[in-house]
């Protein structure tokens, strides 16, 4: 189970605060979900029409459907200012590509089967490092005491499990204990994003296209990454 909004504490880093989204943040949520060259990264791949769009996106993040979704937003710590959103958006699904060294997605798209991960920055704050900061901080919550752990049984694809103990593949008489890990969609051609992801431990696991949803005509490369969370057993 995950933590309510309330009780997720600000997550200070040596730049950035990351904490819990609140219905006042609708404007400068709008500012980021506005910016084309962030949201063409996303599997929507195109600006929110107007603030009643951004609206509906925020609501996934407020109570109750935060017992859904683990997102946070960040913020600069001098300024105060909202500079992007980062979380877990899907605890199942799927979800594509991200902005200039943020992975991340909107919708379901037939994932893998486990918790994905994705962050967006605005635009003006790319290749200063934020991504990478943001991530580190958001690993060490996962791994950290705030979530609790219990075995749960689900449904993977065989590419992309691993058992305890090593080894992959399933098993046809029953279910298999497999390592928990975190998944991240990234479009082939987000070379910044992908830097990010390898340099805070993710690996590089599966490629593979979809339709691109801004022109079913032609299709997307991407490549699906994965990270292992340092817990204890």
């Amino acid at each position: 189970p995950l933590p309510p909004n309330p009780s997720r504490r600000p997550i200070p880093t040596a730049r950035l605060l990351l904490r819990p989204f609140h219905p006042t943040d609708l404007a400068s949520f709008h500012a980021l979900q506005r910016q084309p060259e962030v949201m063409c990264w996303t599997s929507k791949g195109r600006p929110d029409a107007d603030e009643a769009e951004t609206a509906r996106k925020l609501a996934q993040f407020l109570p109750p459907n935060d017992a859904r979704t683990f997102n946070w937003a960040i913020y600069l710590r001098e300024s105060g200012g909202l500079i992007g959103v980062g979380g877990v958006h899907d605890f199942g699904g799927g979800g594509a590509a991200a902005a200039d060294g943020d992975s991340g997605g909107d919708d379901d798209n037939g994932g893998f089967g486990w918790p994905e991960i994705g962050y967006l920055l605005r635009r003006e704050y790319w290749g200063k490092g934020y991504g990478t900061e943001f991530l580190r901080a958001f690993l060490g919550v996962w791994e950290g005491e705030l979530l609790r752990r219990e075995v749960v049984e689900r449904r993977v694809k065989v590419g992309s499990f691993e058992r305890v103990g090593g080894g992959g593949g399933g098993n046809d008489n029953g279910p298999v204990l497999g390592r928990e890990q975190l998944v991240a969609i990234i479009d082939r051609r987000n070379a910044a994003s992908r830097k990010i992801l390898e340099k805070c431990g993710f690996e590089s696991f599966a490629d593979f296209e979809e339709e691109d949803s801004c022109d079913p005509e032609k299709v997307i490369e991407l490549v699906a990454y994965r990270y292992f969370p340092k817990v204890a057993s």
